[in-house]
């Protein structure tokens, strides 16, 4: 997704920077639009030199964007507060000490159904950090504004991610139950990810902050046991519902 957001930013004329974990060796480019950096979030003493060496190299920062969770496998209580709370209100601070002549500065954190819902396949240490960035949007969104900083939430649900295509493609059944429960007919992508993110970064969304929007194709807006019954009964479906669910099989 973060990947997806970078282009949608660089076909709009804008420098990215990328920040990921040295262990990434999928990302490793380096050109005029879109940069790599490889730095450790857990590093917490030297990300604010870290931040003024990128701004030194690329320019003052507009728009921040926070992908990060901790992957790594040490304790994931001190992973998750470490890199996804304490990494972000560090980059957050720094960002918002700049220059206040830098206009249209924005925030996107990108949270997860997790902040206020279980996601059984997920730990707790997960839940507790994505409600604590939910509730960071809410305060730096009150507290920054006033330099002119907006700051809000997408929330996206099951996105068919690039690198997870050939395990869906094997799983067909998987495929059409999220087609079948979602009320836009498919599966999210990391593009519908990155729409969501660039408009609040832009001047449309000039009025917009301290908000979640959820971009989940509107499979949230199902009632629990409704769901429970669409997913436990494929063909169970009204007549009059069936074209709409089933008319991207043809697709």
């Amino acid at each position: 997704m973060g990947w997806a957001c970078a282009h949608a930013f660089a076909s709009s004329g804008k420098l990215v920077s990328i920040v990921c974990s040295p262990a990434n060796s999928a990302l490793d480019l380096q050109d005029d639009e879109i940069r790599v950096y490889k730095y450790d979030l857990g590093k917490l003493d030297s990300l604010p030199a870290f931040f003024s060496q990128l701004r030194s190299e690329r320019g003052e920062v507009t728009n921040l964007v926070f992908f990060q969770r901790y992957r790594g496998r040490g304790d994931l209580w001190e992973g998750e507060y470490f890199v996804s709370m304490r990494a972000t209100q560090i980059l957050i601070d720094e960002f918002s000490a700049q220059s206040d002549k830098v206009n249209g500065r924005a925030i996107v954190i990108i949270s997860s159904p997790a902040a206020t819902k279980v996601a059984l396949e997920q730990p707790l240490s997960y839940h507790v950090a994505k409600a604590a960035l939910s509730q960071m949007v809410r305060y730096y969104a009150v507290t920054l504004g006033r330099i002119g900083i907006r700051v809000n939430c997408v929330q996206p649900a099951i996105v068919l991610k690039p690198r997870a295509a050939a395990f869906y493609a094997q799983h067909q059944k998987i495929v059409k139950l999220y087609q079948h429960i979602t009320p836009l007919g498919r599966m999210g992508t990391p593009e519908d990810i990155a729409g969501a993110v660039t408009f609040l970064c832009s001047p449309a969304a000039g009025f917009i902050t301290g908000q979640t929007i959820v971009v989940d194709g509107g499979i949230s807006l199902h009632e629990a046991a409704s769901l429970s019954r669409l997913s436990n009964n494929l063909d169970d479906i009204p007549p009059k519902y069936r074209k709409t669910l089933y008319d991207h099989e043809d697709d």
